[in-house]
């Protein structure tokens, strides 16, 4: 039976964490799961629907109502047992993990993480120590930075 996402996403309250078993079907095989689900302030639900609108913008693309109701929300698909993980604690380290995701692609921006110059394990993992080493120095001179009263 179909799942009735939408209804189900709009009885949430701000901040609410929905948790709801789920079975989706990928070609033959059945997998047994559930959606975990919370409501986003406005700011965050208005900054995503800007971004939707734009990459359907760039790319000559109609969005659906359904799309722009979704901006709301943040939705995550598990296979971990209730059980175990509560729906909030799935929401809480999955938003940790994207903090993680984002950290190293600044790095691989800023500091040139991605490019491995080297071929030797041991250079590799000596090169890679300091760029490290220079990203915890950064961020230890942006905290003192900040926290310097001009």
């Amino acid at each position: 039976n179909p799942f009735p996402l939408l209804s189900k996403l709009r009885a949430l309250k701000y901040g609410q964490t929905g948790d709801w078993d789920v079975e989706l079907q990928a070609d033959k095989e059945r997998i047994q799961g559930r959606i975990c689900a919370i409501k986003q302030s406005p700011h965050c639900r208005e900054a995503e629907e800007k971004r939707v609108r734009e990459h359907a913008r760039r790319n000559n693309h109609m969005i659906a109502d359904r799309t722009v109701e979704l901006c709301g929300y943040l939705l995550i698909f598990t296979t971990f047992p209730r059980e175990t993980y509560s729906g909030d604690f799935i929401v809480k380290i999955y938003r940790t993990r994207w903090q993680v995701e984002l950290l190293f692609k600044r790095l691989k921006s800023l500091l040139e993480l991605g490019q491995l110059h080297k071929y030797d394990p041991v250079s590799i993992r000596t090169y890679l120590n300091g760029k490290m080493l220079i990203a915890l120095l950064l961020e230890k001179m942006i905290r003192m930075a900040e926290a310097f009263s001009p």
